[in-house]
């Protein structure tokens, strides 16, 4: 079961603070470094701050740094009847920041894969693609689609 689906988050980092937890939490990862599929749980045994790299950092970065994809599932029924207590915090510049890739994420001569954009129109355009029915932000649909699977 999920409680909320595969997506990666907008701005450029993310804090997550998750309490203690003496079961698994259902928060998910799927690394994509190690270039593979398979989710993993994080361990929640230990109160603790996750830094997950949002969509914007990948821009900034020109994808050297990727946003991290992640998911929270219903690992089993006891959970499911139990309180899960987290808090995220957003970092994201300015609404009128210009956002272009820095310049010591590009070798000589190489060409940023994205043009520049404001923050706020950056958000605005993820915002909308979240909208959009079918799509990996589309959560809804990602949380049905997973708990089909």
């Amino acid at each position: 079961r999920i409680r909320l689906g595969e997506h990666t988050d907008f701005g450029f980092f993310t804090h997550l603070y998750v309490e203690k937890s003496s079961t698994n939490g259902g928060l998910q990862l799927k690394p994509e470094a190690e270039n593979i599929r398979t989710w993993r749980t994080v361990d929640t045994s230990a109160a603790q701050c996750i830094v997950n790299t949002g969509a914007l950092a990948a821009r900034w970065t020109n994808d050297i740094w990727a946003a991290t994809a992640h998911r929270v599932i219903i690992p089993d029924i006891q959970t499911a009847k139990g309180h899960r207590y987290s808090m995220a915090i957003f970092f994201d510049p300015d609404a009128d920041t210009l956002i272009t890739t820095h310049p010591s994420f590009l070798q000589p001569g190489e060409i940023s894969k994205y043009p520049p954009i404001s923050s706020h129109d950056f958000l605005l355009s993820r915002l909308n693609a979240a909208q959009k029915p079918g799509t990996v932000l589309d959560l809804a649909a990602a949380t049905r689609e997973e708990e089909n699977n």
